[in-house]
């Protein structure tokens, strides 16, 4: 049912992002590979930190084993390629790295189990994927680090899978909370074209700010924290410059300074860079400021969890049926149970029209 939603959503690569540690993303992994594999498609995987280990490093506790079929691809560090068990045949070294060997990219030629580690950041991912596709790959997966939304970054990967689960609060009300939070900062809006044009064409900046005359102010570079050009910033919103374009994060620091009380047109690069809490994006909404970002996250579902390790559990109708109403008109899956849910969901208060 989740590939369904993929194929839907027509992305070629997914990231499978968890709210919490031991939300359920493993599982969600082996259920979309298994999905593929009775589709007769080839998939690629690799994961952010580590997923497949027999124990949590933090806690000790057993963990589920990342389950691949005959002819699956993985980018897989050398030391946790020595606990893989199946046969497996090396195509071609990713990168070199330090302490752990080479990071390889593999296909196993048996159903087996495998420990995913080696690609830790963006770029490795990025890397891996181009690879997977030049041998074949009909979809890659990456497995994304507990509360690490970077994989889903959209020069990453083409859509998104969030896994919300029951280990991440014991009161169901709150984790519901938290996935509506979660889905609204990732949904937020792409630029209208013509927000769009000006911000792929204002020059580059630590921030690039606009007029209504035309006129364009370039504050800083790239990587320069914002911060250091605070005056620079609060006099030119005095002198007008309404609309502003970040190259880096949105942060509480950073709209502190941005926020003069008056309506603005702020462009951010993606979704995966706003770390606004929920609150503070509907409060920016209601006095005028209008958040958009230059290219958005395709959400295909939101897969659900009713089970902490933790030893609490929820109904999972009841899950479902809560996250569903939460999810702004997400579909949302129980890969477990085999059963789904859509609402409708309206639009989110966050969202710029």
């Amino acid at each position: 049912m989740l590939l369904k939603r993929i194929r839907a959503a027509d992305a070629a690569s997914v990231a499978v992002i968890g709210l919490a540690k031991n939300a359920g993303k493993t599982t969600v992994l082996n259920h979309l590979v298994a999905e593929c594999a009775a589709a007769g498609l080839s998939v690629g995987l690799v994961s952010v930190g580590v997923d497949g280990e027999k124990a949590d490093a933090w806690t000790g506790r057993a963990k589920p084993p990342v389950r691949a079929p005959a002819g699956t691809l993985a980018a897989v560090a050398a030391y946790a390629l020595a606990e893989c068990r199946a046969r497996y045949t090396v195509l071609e070294r990713l990168k070199a790295t330090v302490p752990f060997g080479d990071t390889l990219l593999v296909r196993l030629e048996e159903a087996g189990e495998l420990k995913l580690a080696g690609t830790p950041t963006t770029a490795d991912v990025r890397r891996a994927f181009a690879r997977f596709r030049a041998h074949g790959a009909a979809l890659c997966l990456a497995d994304g680090a507990y509360d690490r939304m970077a994989a889903a970054a959209p020069e990453v990967s083409a859509g998104c899978v969030l896994v919300a689960g029951a280990s991440l609060h014991p009161a169901m009300d709150e984790v519901v909370r938290r996935v509506r939070e979660a889905v609204a900062r990732l949904a937020l809006p792409e630029a209208p074209p013509e927000l769009a044009r000006w911000a792929e064409a204002a020059g580059s900046g630590a921030a690039v700010l606009g007029r209504a005359d035309g006129t364009v102010r370039t504050l800083g570079r790239p990587g320069e924290p914002l911060e250091a050009q605070r005056a620079a910033l609060c006099a030119a919103l005095r002198d007008g410059f309404r609309r502003v374009c970040l190259a880096g994060a949105l942060t509480a620091r950073v709209w502190g300074m941005l926020d003069d009380g008056q309506p603005l047109d702020l462009v951010v690069r993606d979704p995966t860079r706003v770390f606004l809490p929920y609150d503070a994006l509907r409060r920016l909404h209601r006095r005028g400021v209008r958040l958009w970002v230059r290219r958005g996250v395709r959400l295909c579902a939101v897969a659900a969890n009713p089970v902490s390790p933790d030893g609490w559990r929820f109904d999972a109708d009841a899950f479902l049926d809560a996250l569903a109403a939460a999810a702004w008109g997400l579909p949302v899956v129980d890969v477990v149970a085999g059963k789904e849910r859509v609402a409708d969901g309206g639009t989110s208060p966050v969202v710029s029209r």
